[in-house]
């Protein structure tokens, strides 16, 4: 799915217009319908803006500027996006996870060429499962920020204040004023 689309569809389930998005994006009704339909792209300097606005949104952007390395992958199928309905996917989705990687017997096999084919197989049915609950996960922070307003850049934050106090993150450095400002 493209940027443009996911701002179309943020954009009509909060009932703002394209005129109203102005305030947003800092561009013209004219320019955000190009934008929406692909005929133009996005302006780099609207990705924070925008990211900000919806978390939907960001995801797209993140996955966009990744290549589609990483597991954002929009669910925009037949779903019931109710935020409970969501709530138990992700509960049976983690389920289903941790039964497959139960099902894993990696004593003394620290490398690939000591796994078996079915040590293999069921490696990778232990990571598809991991795919499919992070994906699940990310929809579900994704939904519920939206329909209670969390804010996820602040959510980030706290999670990387946490994962480096206790020691899994190294803490990032500062910009200094003189390299913020190049």
């Amino acid at each position: 799915m493209s940027i443009g689309t996911v701002i179309k569809e943020a954009r009509e389930r909060y009932g703002v217009s394209q005129e109203d998005m102005k305030g947003i994006i800092h561009y013209s009704r004219e320019t955000l319908s190009k934008i929406e339909t692909g005929q133009r792209r996005l302006p780099e300097d609207t990705l924070p803006r925008l990211a900000r606005w919806s978390p939907m949104v960001a995801l797209e952007i993140a996955a966009e500027h990744t290549g589609g390395t990483l597991p954002l992958i929009r669910l925009d199928g037949d779903i019931d996006r109710h935020p409970v309905a969501m709530t138990q996917k992700a509960i049976e989705e983690g389920g289903e996870f941790l039964d497959s990687a139960r099902e894993l017997r990696l004593i003394n096999k620290t490398s690939r060429d000591k796994l078996t084919t079915e040590d293999r197989e069921k490696f990778m049915a232990a990571r598809l499962e991991a795919w499919e609950d992070v994906i699940c996960k990310l929809e579900w922070l994704t939904e519920t920020a939206e329909v209670y307003g969390f804010d996820m850049a602040e959510e980030h934050r706290q999670v990387v204040g946490k994962l480096e106090a206790a020691g899994y993150k190294k803490p990032e450095k500062k910009k200094t004023a003189s390299k913020a400002a190049r």
